[in-house]
């Protein structure tokens, strides 16, 4: 027989999906591939972050954003972009200011494989979004070595160096206790984090760090963050989900960033 293979979904760090999908991703002014929210220039740097509230230094202070109302980005909107970049009337500058504008960088080679559409098909997989992405920099906050970060206020959620070190004892010494069925061994985190494998992460992350870092915070509101984030964690990793959790999930992500920002 004939074995036909079709492409469903198109997965990747953000690194290698902006140049998948030909985008300017993230350190772009447009930097989302799903919808239209405008980064704003760091006064440290170039880089662009995106933001639900720009400071009053943006170029529109004042500007939020909804997050549970952001402006989507479209199949036609994008087709017209991407015809536009390829109308020769339109001269270099034009079109570099339009890629610029709207985070396209031209049209993407894999949207020629029927059913797959820049929209709905390079979804943001678990592992790279909520570990690499997430789990990582609050892991920074916490222990005071997020770079470019100003240190006032810093000590509101910092954990002492000291504090780690117990942590980092009580998670070798969880090891002890827990079935080897739940994976391995989970290094030292305040010592050996450049150790840590996905598994590691979300292990800590999902039921390790409410026992240990409870009590740890300087103020009680950055541990209940933290724990809002492991609920989204545990939602997520379900084998089944309903509508409803899905609705709410949306509604606790949402709170999520508002809450960290």
């Amino acid at each position: 027989f004939t074995l036909h293979v079709y492409a469903l979904s198109i997965h990747g760090d953000m690194a290698a999906m902006k140049h998948c999908m030909c985008m300017k991703g993230y350190n772009g002014i447009r930097p989302c591939r799903y919808c239209k929210i405008r980064a704003i220039q760091s006064p440290l740097n170039r880089h662009y972050y995106p933001a639900l509230h720009e400071p009053a230094s943006a170029a529109e202070s004042g500007k939020s954003w909804d997050p549970l109302s952001l402006p989507l980005r479209s199949e036609e909107e994008i087709e017209d972009v991407l015809q536009a970049l390829e109308d020769d009337s339109y001269g270099i500058g034009a079109r570099n200011e339009l890629k610029v504008r709207t985070g396209l960088n031209g049209r993407s080679a894999l949207t020629e494989i029927p059913g797959i559409s820049l929209t709905c098909s390079f979804p943001l997989e678990w592992f790279h979004l909520f570990l690499k992405n997430v789990a990582e920099l609050f892991l920074s906050l916490w222990k005071g070595k997020f770079s470019g970060l100003p240190e006032i206020g810093e000590g509101e959620f910092r954990i002492p160096d000291a504090v780690w070190e117990t942590i980092g004892a009580d998670t070798v010494a969880a090891a002890a206790t827990i079935p080897s069925s739940f994976g391995r061994a989970t290094p030292n985190i305040a010592t050996e984090q450049h150790n840590f494998a996905a598994e590691d992460m979300g292990f800590w992350f999902v039921y390790l760090g409410p026992y240990l870092l409870k009590g740890r915070f300087p103020q009680d509101k950055y541990y209940d963050h933290y724990m809002l984030f492991v609920k989204i964690l545990r939602l997520t990793l379900q084998t089944t989900i309903t509508q409803a959790e899905v609705n709410e999930l949306r509604t606790m992500v949402a709170e999520c960033v508002k809450q960290y920002e």
